[in-house]
């Protein structure tokens, strides 16, 4: 079973994934008023990746933070299929992300 751990004692909040006891990916961002900025992605499951990306937002949600953001070049196809967008620096509502579905049924 894959767990995702917060770990939320620094300014910058890190999510770390486990797949039983076998460290699986990280990743971690900061939150600014209204707005969270992943600031590392470290996994090599899409998968996986999605769900930390996911475990981050709800983190960030129970904040008050309301937009995700992202540089282009940290995003993934999971951040892509959660409906980030835009140009140098991809963002999406985090309602709109959390309420998308699972990747496997999601239509853009």
């Amino acid at each position: 079973m894959i767990r995702f751990v917060p770990d939320t004692a620094q300014a910058e909040i890190k999510i770390t994934a486990f797949d039983g006891d076998e460290y699986a990916g990280k990743c971690s961002f900061t939150v600014d008023g209204y707005f969270m900025d992943f600031v590392s992605v470290e996994c090599s499951d899409d998968l996986i990746t999605e769900g930390l990306a996911r475990a981050a937002m709800n983190c960030a949600a129970n904040r008050s933070v309301y937009i995700a953001r992202i540089k282009k070049e940290l995003s993934s196809q999971a951040f892509e299929r959660l409906g980030f967008a835009g140009e140098e620096t991809l963002s999406v509502e985090i309602p709109q992300a959390l309420g998308s579905g699972c990747c496997s049924c999601n239509n853009k």
